[in-house]
């Protein structure tokens, strides 16, 4: 959640500066948008529109991280093949524990 509310105070910013350009206050840099040129107006879907540009491109960011992130987690890495390696040992172990109880249990009964 740390991302939104830099996102939103990103987009707050850039409105403050697009409504300050078109009221006359002079600002230290003009906006740069995405999409194109700075917009003159203040409008309301100007801005709502400008807005969803850029949510657009940070989701599509986003989703980006998140497939990778997926992609990653499903493929086995070391710690799973160590541990399938663990578990085959311990399955021989087990079996080799049990046959040897077979042997020693079945030669005492043999004298």
């Amino acid at each position: 959640m740390a991302v939104s509310w830099k996102l939103n105070l990103l987009i707050l910013a850039t409105l403050h500066t697009l409504c300050s350009t078109a009221q006359g206050v002079e600002t230290a840099a003009p906006p740069v948008v995405a999409g194109g040129p700075p917009s003159d107006s203040c409008e309301p879907a100007t801005r709502r529109e400008q807005s969803n540009q850029k949510l657009a491109a940070e989701l599509r960011g986003i989703r980006r991280e998140i497939a990778a992130l997926r992609q990653e987690i499903e493929e086995p890495g070391i710690n799973e093949a160590f541990a399938g390696i663990g578990y085959i040992l311990g399955l021989f172990g087990v079996a080799s524990l049990v046959m040897a109880n077979k042997k020693k249990n079945g030669a005492s009964l043999d004298s």
